[in-house]
């Protein structure tokens, strides 16, 4: 059997390359094989939730430290050291932070990697630490369940209603015998 040798034309390279590398032929580039996506988002949440608690109590609490580095036995020449340092983590994890949430802004969502999770994480330990501390006592007191304000919700709600005695109400699922 004899074998025929044609030349291969523009069009069969092109058919050719839709069959090997469809994204190529479309768009002129190969798609990435490689993903940049966060595979443990609760993990760098909460990593990123203690780092920047961390930085936050650091900043605020400047009289504190040079207090404890007056009773300790570190030299005096080098607390100036230590202070510089630890400005310098505040400054170094304010532009992490910056540099986060350009990535999480201006990047495709399969190349953001955990600047997402790093960025929720931070807000939460603002919002913690920046929260007073009446609004954080009666949240804990809401969910331990001796809150005043809750208390008197649910009185003046069942006296509102009326007609309806909920005084006796009990809550109970079809599990319990």
């Amino acid at each position: 059997m004899k074998r025929t040798v044609r030349k291969l034309g523009q069009q069969d390279f092109r058919d050719r390359l839709k069959r090997v590398d469809g994204h190529f032929a479309r768009h002129g580039y190969s798609k990435s094989v490689i993903r940049n996506r966060n595979e443990r988002p609760m993990l760098w949440t909460f990593i990123a939730f203690v780092w920047i608690f961390f930085v936050i109590s650091v900043a605020e609490n400047r009289d504190y430290l040079e207090a404890s580095l007056a009773q300790g036995s570190l030299s005096t020449e080098l607390h100036d050291y230590v202070l510089y340092a630890l400005t310098g983590l505040v400054v170094v994890s304010g532009v992490a932070l910056g540099f986060h949430l350009v990535r999480f802004l201006f990047k495709g969502r399969d190349f953001r990697g955990a600047s997402g999770s790093v960025l929720a994480g931070a807000c939460g330990a603002i919002l913690l630490t920046q929260a007073p501390a009446a609004a954080l006592q009666d949240g804990v007191s809401v969910l331990t369940g001796t809150s005043q304000l809750l208390a008197s919700v649910v009185s003046n709600g069942a006296q509102d209603i009326t007609g309806i005695d909920v005084s006796d109400v009990r809550f109970a699922s079809k599990a319990m015998k």
